[in-house]
């Protein structure tokens, strides 16, 4: 018998989460062309961000994008405002 009751929902592999993280920023047209070019890692569910978006509003609105993303348990933000 397992102790730790988990639920049925399986932890999407790191690459799985980077793959679909990734999908969902290039796709999104509202996005400028530097924030759909942003570089996403994952490592045991944390996402790694890394690039350019265009003010703090738009780097706000990719962190939303992605905190729901199946299997990411935390985002690491390393993103860099073009226009502070």
């Amino acid at each position: 018998n397992n102790q730790m009751q988990s639920s049925n929902a399986v932890q999407p592999a790191d690459w799985q989460i980077t793959a679909n993280v990734k999908q969902i920023i290039m796709t999104n047209s509202s996005l400028s062309s530097s924030a759909r070019m942003i570089s996403v890692t994952t490592n045991n569910g944390i996402v790694l961000l890394t690039g350019v978006v265009q003010n703090r509003k738009e780097g706000e609105k990719v962190l939303r994008m992605i905190q729901d993303v199946a299997g990411v348990r935390g985002i690491d933000n390393h993103l860099t405002l073009a226009n502070p």
